[in-house]
């Protein structure tokens, strides 16, 4: 069935919307029965007392604890986090792994998700670069110490060009098991036999096909060769930090009426930051909204939220 034009205009605005880095968020949590802050909290029972990352923190950051392991869980999004280690930031990890989560976009911009993405991103390229870098040093090594056996020197002691040592060495390389590179002065000798013994007939060949008798070397083909490398993954470094904003005190505000307009009516300890749709009340901070199903003050069902500062 087809939508009108309307219907698709208003479609698209719905999507923009959506996508606002802090415009509507219409997603609901998944595990509704830890949007309060608190009861994330008192999940971390049986914690690891060895990890750094304290309960209240992993909390703040959405995670709840599933009761084994290191094993924590958003819940809005549902994603699962594990193997915390030394320095880890729980906000950072949520937007590094779960950077569509509507949690960590409203509480903390989609400025920040882009930074932690961009600079997880640079550090893989600077960790294959330095793997590249190692295994080159290493082959390098590796070959400088194969040149230097007693295999090899046999072979220079009968006459034979180290560019040809190479050639038959690279040869061997390549028919041998992965890991497996030793080889004697025969082995090398055969290959040099096999490879010049190829090259004539070669160009026996070609002097054939021009109805010339003479033999003219030919230059030998390089073995192609490939550099493997290994990528290993580094964590995020806790390097990212958020600009701190302007904050209301309530000790800052002189005037009573307005210190209660401004504090959340369910906790009534944090600021209000959330306005419900389509109500428009504001009533409501970050941490209590989400498990709000309708408005507290007007009873109205929400259809979605908006991150509001008070200015």
């Amino acid at each position: 069935m087809a939508l009108s034009s309307s219907e698709s205009t208003k479609q698209s605005q719905l999507e923009a919307l959506k996508n606002d880095p802090m415009g509507i968020n219409f997603d609901r949590p998944k595990y509704s029965q830890y949007a309060i802050c608190s009861v994330r909290v008192s999940s971390f029972s049986g914690w690891p007392s060895c990890k750094s990352q304290t309960p209240r923190d992993l909390a703040i950051a959405g995670f709840f604890y599933v009761g084994h392991g290191d094993y924590t869980r958003c819940f809005f999004c549902g994603g699962g986090l594990r193997n915390w280690e030394e320095g880890d930031d729980p906000w950072v990890e949520h937007a590094r792994w779960f950077s569509q989560c509507a949690f960590v976009r409203q509480n903390k911009g989609q400025d920040f998700i882009d930074l932690v993405l961009q600079r997880a991103q640079e550090l893989e390229r600077e960790q294959t670069s330095n793997t590249q870098n190692n295994l080159s040093e290493d082959q390098h090594s590796n070959d400088q110490r194969v040149m230097n056996s007693e295999a090899v020197l046999t072979i220079k002691r009968m006459g034979y060009t180290e560019d040809k040592i190479r050639k038959a060495i690279d040869t061997l390389k390549s028919r041998l098991p992965r890991g497996k590179h030793k080889v004697s002065a025969h082995d090398i000798l055969e290959v040099i036999l096999e490879i010049e013994s190829s090259n004539t007939r070669s160009t026996l060949s070609k002097n054939n096909e021009l109805g010339r008798p003479d033999i003219k070397s030919t230059k030998e083909n390089d073995e192609q060769t490939t550099t493997f490398t290994d990528k290993k993954e580094d964590e995020l470094p806790d390097c990212i930090t958020e600009t701190p904003q302007n904050d209301w005190t309530p000790e800052a505000v002189e005037n009573e009426g307005l210190k209660n307009q401004i504090l959340c009516k369910i906790c009534m300890e944090k600021k209000v930051s959330i306005a419900f749709l389509p109500c428009s009340h504001l009533v409501c901070c970050e941490d209590c909204a989400p498990a709000m199903r309708t408005c507290p003050f007007c009873r109205k069902f929400i259809k979605g939220t908006v991150k509001t500062f008070l200015v």
